[in-house]
Formats: C-alpha cells, structure tokens, sequence
C-alpha cells in the first residue's frame, strides 16, 4: 500500500505540471507580457534618442545661459518619461511598483521641488532604466521575434506537402515525417517561447520595480518622517494649549489677587488711622503686613507666568527705558 503510495505521488505532480506547461498559451497576461516586451524596443530607441540629442544639446549650450533651463527641461521630462513607463510596468506586467517619490508634508516653492527632484534616488535611477530600455528591448525583440519566426516556420511545414498531395504527386515517405514532426516540434518551440516571455518580463518587471519606485530604505524613511510630522503636530497642538491655559490662569489669578491686596490695604490704612487711645493689636498688624506681603508676592508671580506666556508666543514687548538702579536694589534686598 506504501509503496502504490509512493508511486501515485509523482504521477499526480507530473499532471499538475502539464496544465501549467500548456496552460501559458491560455493565459492573458502571457500575451500582454509578449506585447510589452516587442514595444520595448521602439520605445527604448525612442528614448534613447531623445534623451541622447536633448542632454547633448544641453551640455553643449552650457556656455550660454540657455544650457542650463534645457537641462533642467531633461530632467523634468526623463522624470514623466520615468513616470509613464512606471505606468506601463504596472498595467500591462502587473507589477507592484512604489511610488516615485515621498508625499510633500508642505508647499514646496520652486526651488524647493527642483532641489528634491535632483537629490531624489529615482531621478537618477529613472535615467539609468531609460538608458537600459533600448539594449534589453533590442535583446527581447530579436530573441522573440526570431523564436516566434521559427516556430511559425515548422508549424508551416505541411503546407507544401498538402498542396503537392492535393495536386496528386506521390507520397514522399521522408517528407511524411518531416511534415509530421514539424509541427510538433514547432508547438513546443511556441510554448518554449511564451514561458521564456514570461520570464523576460518577470525580470523587466523587477528590473522596473528597483529602478521607478523608492527603495525598502526610503520607503521606511518616508513612513518614519509621517510619524515624526505627526508627533510634532501633537507637540505644537500641545504647547499651543500649554501656553493658553497659561495665559488664561494668570489672567483669572489676577483678580482674586488684585482683590486680596486692595482689602489688605484697607485694613493697613484704617489700623494706621484709629486714635492713639485705640491702637490696633500688634498681632493683627503683624498679620496684615504677612498676608500684604504674599500676595505682592503671589502677584509678582503671577506677573511672571503672564510675561513668560507671552514671551512663547512672541506677543512680549520690551519697553527700554532709563531706570534708577537703587530703588531695583532695595526691593531686592528687601
């Protein structure tokens, strides 16, 4: 039983294998990836020429101030040029490619874009693919084309041997064989053909995917860079109420603060206007002073939480003026 096991186990595998052998000529995206490979070369000598002729001319004119927005031109267009086969990467090879560049946190002025498209990695990157398109889709045509030719050759083999059946010469016993295996041999020249396309652009499609899209690196760096912008935002948002909740304390402080000190006042005032026969208790006096005091204290604190909330919010004004420096000395002191 083991062993009849054993022996259906390689016979299931080899008929999972033949579906996907024959099965290529049944897919669509066998015959997408045949159609992007054969445009491959016109649109790589296209871009070769164009980018060859416009840097040229760009390089040439570097001596007169028209050389430089010629180059800059370049590489706005080899960046679309980039763009679009970035496109046609992902529609007709069904390849996932990232983004070419990071999303802008903030408006970028002119400058600020030229400046980040030529220090990003997927301008230069873009330029070296467009370069490379024309020699691998020159390879890919040719090897294509020509495998295609040959197959199309042997599955055309019969045809003669038909005719000179249907115009009644005799059976060539040689030619009979040659008729017969040809076409098989063509059949699996074709299906030779297909796979070998597939494989083509499975490694265009890598090739397009390393060279049109950020890296792993940049990619983690654009998602570390949101992060960093988030937490700034929270961090701005929350210095934001810090200094409004300071701003707003010292002000409801103010009040209380202005009301204790004018009623202490009073106090002083009418102890220090009853007759001589009356006098007020030296512990209340001594009191009021204490409680005068503090609050000045407590006023002068408050008056230095306001500055500073004001200082963060740039709202703080210096009013330089001549002062006398004894009186500043004396009120420290006491």
């Amino acid at each position: 039983m083991a062993y009849a096991v054993s022996q259906l186990a390689p016979r299931q595998r080899s008929r999972r294998r033949l579906p996907a052998v024959f099965g290529v000529a049944r897919r669509a995206q066998t015959y997408r990836n045949l159609l992007y490979l054969i445009a491959s070369f016109p649109l790589g000598l296209a871009y070769f020429v164009f980018l060859v002729g416009g840097l040229s001319v760009g390089v040439s004119t570097l001596i007169v101030w028209i050389g430089v927005p010629i180059l800059l031109l370049m590489v706005l267009a080899w960046w679309g040029l980039g763009a679009f086969e970035r496109e046609l990467a992902i529609w007709w090879l069904g390849v996932d490619i990232r983004p070419m560049a990071r999303p802008r946190t903030a408006e970028l002025r002119i400058g600020g874009r030229l400046k980040a498209h030529l220090t990003s990695q997927v301008t230069w990157t873009s330029l070296v693919y467009l370069f490379a398109k024309f020699p691998l889709g020159l390879f890919s045509f040719v090897l294509i084309t020509m495998l295609l030719a040959i197959s199309a050759r042997l599955l055309a083999t019969p045809l003669p041997y038909l005719l000179d059946l249907m115009a009644g010469e005799g059976i060539d016993p040689q030619g009979v064989v040659i008729a017969t295996a040809a076409p098989v041999l063509g059949a699996g020249l074709g299906l030779g053909t297909l796979h070998l396309a597939n494989a083509l652009a499975f490694v265009s499609g890598r090739f397009a995917r390393l060279m049109l899209g950020l890296s792993d690196v940049s990619e983690r760096l654009t998602q570390t860079q949101a992060v960093a912008e988030r937490e700034r935002s929270k961090a701005e948002r929350a210095e934001q109420s810090r200094s409004e909740l300071i701003v707003n304390v010292s002000h409801e402080l103010r009040t209380p603060i202005a009301s204790i000190r004018g009623h202490v006042e009073s106090l002083l005032l009418a102890s220090e206007g009853r007759p001589a026969d009356a006098p007020a208790p030296p512990e209340t006096r001594h009191y009021l002073d204490i409680v005068h005091r503090e609050t000045e204290r407590l006023g002068a604190l408050v008056d230095d939480l306001l500055a500073l909330a004001r200082a963060e919010s740039g709202e703080l004004r210096l009013d330089l003026a001549p002062t006398d420096a004894t009186a500043i000395v004396e009120e420290v002191y006491r």
